[in-house]
């Protein structure tokens, strides 16, 4: 997507050229397609990425496929740290689940396996990948590695 298209949150073009927007790796259609499905995204998204609009406000997306496709922008970027702050309340517990054990899988092995052309251009070096999440979801907190409640901090 060109630049001067870009809007705050998302640029303006499909979804393919929206989840490209900004990755320092060059993935496959075929690579983005397959997390998205891990993810759950819905099938009229993932048929289509090429084809797809999406505007700057995100009309036309479900809310569900909206932070589910800003969960998968984060991971193409492959970034080190992700925080996810009440998101995957919002979600129903297949999405949620759905998200985590992408997550789950990127933390354990510092990276996504999805991923096929990242992987081969880093050479298998992958730094440490870490995720907080901020949720009230117990599905979710009950999946973490490690758990800080208030009641921890307000001792």
């Amino acid at each position: 997507a060109d630049p001067s298209r870009r809007e705050v949150g998302r640029a303006k073009g499909t979804m393919m050229e929206n989840l490209k927007f900004g990755n320092v790796h060059d993935h496959t259609d075929r690579e983005i397609t397959e997390l998205l499905e891990e993810l759950g995204v819905s099938s009229n998204i993932t048929d289509n990425l090429a084809d797809y609009p999406v505007n700057s406000k995100g009309e036309g997306l479900s809310f569900s496929d909206a932070a589910l496709c800003s969960i998968a922008r984060c991971l193409l970027s492959s970034v080190d740290l992700m925080l996810i702050s009440n998101l995957l309340d919002v979600l129903s517990d297949g999405f949620a689940q759905n998200v985590m054990k992408v997550l789950r899988d990127m933390t354990t092995h510092r990276k996504l396996s999805y991923l096929r052309s990242e992987n081969a251009q880093v050479g298998g070096f992958h730094k440490p990948k870490t995720v907080i999440i901020s949720t009230k979801k117990a599905l979710i907190a009950d999946t973490a590695e490690t758990k800080i409640g208030m009641s921890d901090i307000c001792k």
